[in-house]
Formats: C-alpha cells, structure tokens, sequence
C-alpha cells in the first residue's frame, strides 16, 4: 500500500473511530498481530462492534468470504458481545478531468458514499430491539 492509500485508510479508520460513542483505532491495524481497525467500548451490552474499515476510489469493491469470515471469527474469539462490522468507504475518483487530467490532493477527495456491513441476524436483532425500546419509552417505561 502506498503512502497516498495509507492516507486515506486512515482518514477512514479514524473517521470511524470518532463517529461511533467511545471507539478507538486499533494499534498497528494491519499488522501480523491485529488487522481489524476499530473497536468500540465494553458497556455490558452485545452490541459492541469490531470493526474492519475498507475504503477505494473504484466503481465496485469485492468481499470475498474469508474477509467476512475473519472478522466474524476475530468478533466472537474476543468477546461474546462483539458483533462483526465491514466499515466500506467509496472515495471519488483519483484523477479530476477538468481542464487536465491530474492527481486530486488527499486532502481533497471526496468521500461519496460509507456503508457498514453487517450480518443480517445481527440487524433483525439490533431492529427488534430499537422497536422494543421505542414501545417502552412511549408506554412512559424508560426506568
């Protein structure tokens, strides 16, 4: 990975870090020792996720399933909590066409799309529970 793609996976990591409630990039991600990039806070709950962040300038991006299985595998070894999180960044493009076709700073580069993967089970689940909550705090249960 060059420095360039090392800048924005980053930019990334670190964005996503400091949009969840209390996460932190993981030290030296990527590495042999830990490759998956952020990790949210225990708070006795099961909805703490681990996180792989993946970020491209292309048209398409593809997930193989050891990717998938990885991060699934890493979640569930750690902490009965964890649930497992693709965290995909669509960057526009690396070259600006007007008025001549050249590199567009780091700086500058737009981020046009950020998904988070997750597994369906663990979304019906994250649902159910929202709704259950909901019904509480209209029913005036919140305590």
């Amino acid at each position: 990975m060059g420095s360039r793609e090392k800048k924005l996976a980053n930019k990334h990591e670190q964005d996503v870090a400091n949009w969840w409630p209390e996460a932190s990039t993981t030290i030296s991600s990527g590495n042999k020792f830990e490759k998956l990039d952020v990790q949210t806070k225990r708070d006795n709950t099961h909805w703490r996720f681990l996180i792989e962040c993946k970020e491209t300038q292309k048209l398409s991006y593809n997930i193989k399933k050891e990717l998938w299985e990885y991060i699934n595998n890493r979640a569930y070894e750690r902490s009965s909590e964890m649930r497992p999180c693709l965290a995909l960044r669509f960057n526009s493009p690396n070259i600006d066409k007007e008025p001549v076709e050249h590199e567009v700073p780091v700086g500058k580069i737009k981020v046009l799309q950020d998904l988070a993967i997750v597994d369906l089970h663990d979304l019906i689940e994250l649902v159910n529970e929202i709704k259950y909550l909901r019904k509480k705090v209209n029913n005036g249960n919140f305590g």
